[in-house]
């Protein structure tokens, strides 16, 4: 008996020991150590790499939501404010990556996000603006080997929450001061995955006070620069539920309202649609979760907090305003409108339901809501990571547009339509020059 219990700890030590020998830690520090450079040379650990087209530098922050060097911000923060000040002002584009995922120069979204930006520069749709991107570095993945990166799911989740909050919401703020500065600036924020996560933390307060001192003045709510989006965000629809109470709210408003978030998940995301739900159902094990009911527009709305705890935000189906799919065979409905070869479908004009189900049915709203969300077919974003493709870059360029058209009445003829802004004429025109560059490489 002694001898078979010493084979079981012998196995089970051994095993240990192979976990220990191919499981690793990845780095606590900052990736980006060196100076501003330009990349015709080499530029992998330079927290600004100065490009043809672009700039791109890199804000990192450690797990507690401190910057590793504000020496670094605070030059990063400066050329901005230098390129602001000219004639054509700037455009900046912050991106805030997900989980898995680091600064690093061999990082996949370091690699996409520099392409975007160098396609961006070089399609002539900036005029003589400045470009800079903005990566918003963090310890997304922690661990690698034997599968053991998966592991780390709720930790990083937490992380990515806490860094928001205590760290990225303030380097959002002085962008959004600098942008505000003149109308011909341009500040657009992306956050990915838990990235989005990282960026509703470091908003959600911000967006709620400007909405109800929005509300309590009567007075269109300006938004974050031209908008802030999250693409297939994994953050659950409970975080957000305040912001879309208040969201619903501005139905009411007569003054034209910007959006001011825009939540856009694909239904070919599995790691959002079954991996973030096993994940949120093993914590809210632990969890006291309640039903409660709402009356809006003097209807009777039923929730479930478990529901609103493991689905995310993109996913939550009663929250959706607008969908994207591929536009086959010419089909479209009184609700829907071209855009391209996709159609986008109005949730908040459709008004063809003819029973309302407390516990289903979709939470009202309209053309004045600030918050938009955005669910999109696999044809538009293939799965989870696929966020940089031109068909999503046309549609953010396009939101920049719209919003600088809402905020100041610039339209440019490309976005123009019978003298009035359209959408879907701003996104054609985007995805052509995207695609007349993809030619000519």
């Amino acid at each position: 008996m002694p001898s078979k219990f010493v084979r079981v700890l012998a196995l089970l030590l051994g095993a240990g020991i192979l976990v220990a020998l191919t499981v690793s830690c990845t780095r606590s520090t900052a990736w980006r150590t060196e100076p501003p450079a330009n990349c015709r040379q080499t530029c992998a650990e330079s927290y600004i790499e100065e490009h043809d087209n672009f700039e791109l530098s890199f804000i990192e922050f450690s797990e507690r939501g401190n910057q590793f060097d504000r020496r670094k911000t605070e030059d990063i923060v400066s050329r901005i404010e230098s390129y602001a000040s000219e004639d054509s002002g700037v455009a900046v584009v912050v991106f805030v990556h997900g989980w898995l995922h680091n600064a690093s120069n061999d990082d996949r979204n370091v690699k996409s996000f520099r392409q975007v930006l160098n396609k961006i520069g070089s399609a002539n749709i900036l005029g003589e603006r400045k470009l800079m991107g903005v990566y918003i570095g963090w310890r997304g993945k922690s661990l690698y080997g034997a599968g053991s990166e998966y592991l780390t799911y709720w930790a990083r989740k937490s992380v990515a929450e806490e860094i928001g909050a205590n760290g990225v919401s303030s380097v959002i703020l002085k962008l959004a001061e600098i942008d505000a500065r003149k109308p011909d600036n341009i500040l657009l924020i992306a956050g990915h995955s838990f990235g989005g996560a990282m960026t509703l933390s470091a908003v959600d307060n911000i967006l709620l006070t400007k909405m109800i001192t929005g509300m309590s003045n009567g007075k269109a709510t300006p938004p974050i620069g031209e908008g802030v989006v999250l693409l297939n965000p994994a953050i659950e629809a409970n975080q957000i539920f305040a912001l879309k109470e208040h969201s619903m709210r501005f139905a009411e408003q007569s003054s034209p309202q910007s959006e001011l978030l825009h939540v856009i998940s694909s239904k070919g995301d599995q790691a959002t649609h079954v991996y973030f739900p096993v994940g949120q159902s093993i914590a809210a094990l632990g969890w006291e979760e309640v039903d409660f009911e709402r009356y809006y527009q003097d209807k009777l709305y039923k929730f479930s907090e478990h529901n609103l705890d493991i689905t995310t935000i993109g996913n939550y189906e009663r929250f959706w305003t607008g969908a994207i799919t591929l536009n086959r065979n010419n089909r479209r409905d009184p609700y829907d409108q071209p855009l391209g070869e996709w159609k986008f479908h109005d949730y908040c004009e459709d008004k063809s339901a003819t029973t309302h189900n407390p516990l289903t049915a979709r939470l009202p709203c309209s053309a004045q809501d600030p918050i938009v969300f955005l669910s999109t077919d696999a044809s538009f974003i293939k799965d989870h990571g696929d966020i940089f493709n031109d068909k999503v870059s046309a549609y953010l360029t396009s939101i920049v547009a719209s919003s600088l058209h809402q905020e100041s009445k610039m339209l440019s003829e490309n976005c123009e339509r019978g003298g009035h802004f359209s959408f879907a004429a701003c996104f054609g025109f985007f995805m052509g020059q995207f695609n007349d560059l993809n030619a000519e490489e």
